[in-house]
């Protein structure tokens, strides 16, 4: 709880009753790996802040294949944004790709009008509408060697060193082979420079 606390106050003024609130609301939950948080189909009820594993947010594609939209490791939240405002079905998976431990809020707290929450609810949105903008940014400004230089100098280790390669070419939305040379020639040139 102390990761969640300190994680919020990072962004919001807090006090002990925002604290004895945040200690009431939050409860512990824990997935092993290849445990589904949330499945494409249901209704996201839950908002989850990560205080240690490694999710991935995808979902799968008129071909079937998975595409990755979203990953996320310790001390972040993570949702089926979309799912859980609308409180309608979610067209995503968030799935532990390894064990995984979080703090888990629901709709109707969530919702409660006490200060608080109002000052959550704020940041939470804001966060979430600054992820997609600088995602969508990303995705349509640059090409794939800007898109994998971004997501290596702006992504939490964890991630980049426990999801398998595939699963980060799809959401930097190139293939595993494109992924794969342009790894192999930063790998070069930093051989080089030594």
């Amino acid at each position: 709880m102390k990761k969640l606390i300190k994680n919020i106050s990072e962004y919001i003024t807090i006090n002990n009753l925002d604290i004895e609130i945040i200690n009431k609301v939050f409860s512990k939950e824990e997935y092993k790996k290849g445990e589904f948080l949330i499945e494409q189909g249901t209704r996201a009820d839950k908002v989850f802040f990560i205080e240690k594993g490694l999710v991935r947010m995808y979902f799968i594609n008129e071909n079937g294949n998975e595409i990755n939209t979203y990953f996320a490791a310790d001390n972040s939240f993570i949702t089926s944004f979309s799912s859980f405002i609308n409180q309608h079905a979610s067209a995503e998976f968030i799935k532990a790709e390894k064990d995984t431990a979080v703090y888990a809020l629901n709709y109707l707290d969530f919702k409660t009008n006490n200060d608080f929450m109002i000052k959550f609810r704020t940041l939470f949105v804001e966060q979430n509408l600054v992820c997609v903008k600088n995602r969508l940014d990303l995705l349509q400004t640059s090409n794939a060697k800007g898109k994998y230089e971004h997501f290596i100098l702006n992504t939490d280790k964890k991630i980049i060193n426990g999801i398998p390669l595939y699963h980060i070419a799809s959401y930097l939305g190139i293939t595993a082979e494109s992924l794969s040379r342009l790894r192999k020639k930063a790998f070069l040139t930093k051989s080089q420079e030594k």
